[in-house]
C-alpha cells in the first residue's frame, strides 16, 4: 500500500453526472519525450515506448468541485499535446478539469470528475458509467477483491505543499523520505515486492501492478493490472504527479497515451 498517499488531499470525489461538455480541442502541440531508460523490466511495459499519433480529439470538460474560490473558468480549452490515439484504439477523447490544468485520455462516454482542495492539489478521474467510485480513494488508495472489474484512468497533482508532495513519492524516491520522515515521523516507505518499477530517469518512475496485486494503481488488485507513473521534483510546482490506468485489455493501449510525459499533467 502506498505510504501516505497524499493524507490530506483536501477534496472528495463523487458520482459524476451528465454535466460533462464536449468541444473541440484546438491545435495540438507536438510533444516529445527525451529520456532514456535505465534497467526497463522486460515484463514491463514502457509508456513512453511505441510511436503516439497525434491527432485533435474531442475535450470533455468534467464536472469540478473547489475548495478555493477558483478563477473563472476559461473560455475554451487550451491547446494541448493531442496524444490521445495509438494504432488500433478508436472513440479516444481527452478529458480535463474546468479549469484545463489536468488532462487524462479515455473512452468516449466514460464518466469523469474532478476536484481541487484547498491546499490546491487537485484530481481527475475517468471511469466507466455504472462504476462507483470510493470518496476515499484519493486519500486510502483504492484496492479491489481480485475478481472486481473495476476500470479507471486518474490523476493526482499535490499541488504546491512540499509534505504531500514528498509524501506520495515516498515508495518510489529515497530522496522524499527524509522530508516524509520530517513531516510525517516516518520515512519507511516501500513499493509492495509485487509491484514491478522501471526508473526513467531521476525524476521519474514508471509502475505495474499485476492483476490480483494490490499496489499504487487506482483502483489495483483486480481482475485488470495497472499501470502509472510517479514523478518527483522538489524544485517543481507541483512537486509530484501520479498517473494510473488500469483498464480492460481491449482499451489497454491508452495508457501509453496518459503515461506519456508529453501530455498534460505528466510532466
Amino acid at each position: 500500500m502506498l505510504c501516505g498517499l497524499v493524507a490530506a488531499i483536501g477534496f472528495s470525489v463523487g458520482a459524476c453526472g451528465s454535466g460533462a461538455q464536449t468541444t473541440p480541442l484546438a491545435q495540438p502541440d507536438s510533444g516529445r519525450s527525451s529520456s532514456s531508460p535505465s534497467s526497463p523490466s522486460s515484463s514491463l511495459p514502457s509508456a513512453t515506448r511505441g510511436n503516439l499519433h497525434h491527432r485533435m480529439p474531442s475535450v470533455v470538460v468534467c464536472p469540478t468541485t473547489f475548495g478555493w474560490s477558483p478563477p473563472p473558468a476559461p473560455r475554451r480549452v487550451h491547446r494541448t499535446t493531442a496524444v490521445s490515439l495509438l494504432a488500433g484504439v478508436k472513440d479516444a477523447v481527452v478529458y480535463t478539469d474546468s479549469l484545463g490544468k489536468l488532462r487524462l485520455v479515455g473512452p468516449r462516454g466514460w464518466k469523469c470528475t474532478a476536484g481541487y482542495g484547498g491546499d490546491q492539489s487537485a484530481g481527475l478521474i475517468v471511469y466507466p458509467a455504472g462504476e462507483r467510485v470510493p470518496l476515499n480513494m484519493w486519500g486510502a488508495g483504492w484496492h479491489v477483491p481480485q475478481a472486481s472489474k473495476s476500470e479507471a484512468i486518474s490523476v493526482l497533482d499535490t499541488g504546491p505543499s512540499d509534505a504531500q508532495g514528498a509524501a506520495q513519492a515516498c515508495p518510489y524516491f529515497p530522496a522524499a523520505r527524509p522530508a516524509t520522515r520530517r513531516d510525517f515521523g516516518h520515512g519507511l516507505c516501500a513499493p509492495p515486492s509485487t509491484e514491478r518499477l522501471r526508473r526513467v530517469d531521476r525524476r521519474r518512475v514508471e509502475f505495474e501492478d499485476p492483476a490480483g496485486a494490490p499496489g499504487g494503481g487506482i483502483p489495483s488488485g483486480g481482475r485488470y493490472p495497472s499501470l502509472g507513473a510517479v514523478t518527483y521534483d522538489p524544485s517543481a510546482t507541483p512537486e509530484t504527479y501520479l498517473i494510473s490506468c488500469t483498464v480492460a485489455r481491449r482499451i489497454s493501449k491508452m495508457c501509453a497515451a496518459d503515461l506519456h510525459p508529453s501530455l498534460k499533467g505528466s510532466p
